[in-house]
């Protein structure tokens, strides 16, 4: 499991609301600091894998997040890959993700998911003999609603995903 910290630009209006409440510095230890009223000492700290700043390029942020490595090593030897997108509304978990590639190629803009298909199948055409299976979901979870991306669109395909929990919540 790798975990990284992708932090967005923060326009005039969230700069001034969050001045004093979250900063996390790319490089060095990767430990992001957080105020929080209810912890000891008013604050609490997250280690991560991955620290990124709004300077850092959607290709970094592909490679250095560990999703290339998931891609090209470890899907080939035998690991599912998942890879995860989480935050508030307007976090910038759409563009880091970017599905809007089309093509061969990738774009400065692009971001992850493109860059992992197009990985995946270059490296597929690479080490498989020809015979490759691939299944890929493509899903958002939004108010307890699963959507699939890759779907159809059609209100009936939708109705089919549920969220189930267990007794344990």
């Amino acid at each position: 499991v790798v975990t990284s910290l992708n932090q967005k630009a923060w326009n005039l209006d969230e700069r001034l609301e969050n001045e004093d409440k979250e900063k996390a510095e790319p490089g060095g230890p990767e430990v992001v600091e957080c105020k929080d009223p209810n912890a000891s000492g008013g604050k609490r700290w997250f280690e991560l894998d991955g620290v990124f700043d709004k300077n850092c390029s959607q290709e970094e942020l592909y490679h250095r997040s560990g999703a290339r490595n998931a891609v090209v090593n470890d899907i080939f030897s035998g690991y599912n890959a998942t890879i995860l997108a989480y935050g508030q509304t307007g976090s910038g978990k759409t563009y880091s993700m970017g599905s809007a590639a089309a093509g061969d190629r990738v774009g400065d803009h692009d971001g992850i998911i493109p860059r992992a298909c197009l990985d995946l199948f270059r490296t597929i055409a690479e080490k498989c003999d020809g015979n490759a299976k691939v299944e890929m979901s493509y899903l958002e979870i939004y108010n307890e609603e699963i959507r699939d991306l890759l779907g159809s669109g059609k209100e009936e395909d939708q109705k089919k995903l549920k969220v189930h929990e267990t007794l344990n919540g």
